[in-house]
């Protein structure tokens, strides 16, 4: 039989086995069918070819069998909706990490959650918003990882030199000792002492002790404190001649027997350096009343609501 070119014409003889089967022209390099029926009213040129793959057939005769093909599929548009959601997020979480990654924690989080997030949309929708996102947050943990670098190196670093200064210390109080160890002693054995035979220490506590009678406590009452529960309110005044620095005061939280079940010390009046110093921070001079409130909270449940307060040690600012 013949195999006939529907399209240029071009012919050749073929065994009968080749019936059914695709070729390639070689003269005009078209496909077609060996023996396929002409239409009705149409010449040679008119015969049907089957489209083949251009890899089927490589010459006259040769039949090739077309594979399957396998469409891809197109992205659906929840694919594309979620692919999006993801590198938004990838780039948010990047930036975040780039801009507090100086704060170390949150840096570390935002850059691991940037690239977690890159990760969840890659094929799925176009990099470019998630590639930000990832680099970005490369960066903002790189950054992060630097400064928890540095920040150890200077706790380190702080840490040696507290202990080297602690060690020179030692040796030099230990010097001190030996070089005058003999003068140290006989300071401390024999203090300063006033005709009478009493010491300077001794002189000071006494005063105090005798200065106690003119710290008056008055208005003493229990009440209702600001923030809830009960509080021992009252005033503290200087009826002497001399300005005080400090003046503490217990409280005695008793029972309905009148024993103490409770105690807490307070400073009505405390001056000090400190600048976490609570009040106004100002000495009690003579004639001069301060009013004073503490919470209770803390009180059991034996406490009767009945208190006790004293006056248990000043200091004189002159």
């Amino acid at each position: 039989m013949k195999a006939e070119c529907p399209k240029c014409g071009w012919s050749k003889e073929v065994p009968e086995t080749a019936q059914g089967k695709r070729a390639r022209c070689p003269k005009c390099g078209a496909v077609f069918e060996i023996g396929a029926v002409s239409l009705p009213g149409h010449g040679a040129a008119a015969r049907i070819p089957l489209p083949v793959a251009d890899h089927e057939a490589e010459g006259p005769g040769e039949a090739a069998k077309e594979p399957p093909r396998v469409a891809r599929k197109p992205p659906t548009r929840a694919r594309r909706t979620a692919g999006v959601g993801w590198a938004i997020a990838s780039f948010v979480c990047g930036t975040f990490s780039l801009l507090t990654f100086w704060l170390i924690v949150p840096g570390l989080l935002f850059g691991v959650c940037a690239v977690t997030f890159y990760g969840l949309q890659r094929r799925k929708t176009p990099r470019g918003l998630a590639t930000g996102g990832l680099v970005t947050g490369i960066v903002g943990l790189s950054l992060s990882v630097l400064c928890l670098s540095c920040f150890g190196l200077m706790t380190l670093g702080a840490r040696a030199a507290t202990e080297v200064e602690g060690i020179q210390e030692k040796e030099l109080e230990g010097g001190a000792e030996e070089v005058g160890g003999q003068e140290t002693r006989g300071l401390q054995g024999a203090e300063e002492r006033d005709a009478s035979g009493e010491s300077a220490s001794d002189r000071k506590r006494r005063e105090k002790e005798e200065y106690l009678h003119y710290v008056e406590l008055r208005n003493i009452k229990v009440a209702k404190a600001v923030l809830g529960g009960q509080g021992v309110f009252g005033e503290v005044k200087n009826a002497g001649d001399r300005t005080l620095s400090e003046v503490q005061i217990i409280v005695y939280c008793l029972n309905s027997s009148g024993q103490p079940v409770y105690d807490d010390t307070f400073h009505p009046v405390l001056v000090t350096d400190s600048p976490f110093a609570m009040g106004d921070n100002r000495p009690l001079k003579p004639g001069y009343s301060e009013k004073f409130g503490y919470s209770l909270d803390d009180a059991p449940s034996e406490w009767s609501g009945q208190v006790k307060v004293q006056v248990t040690n000043i200091e004189f600012a002159d």
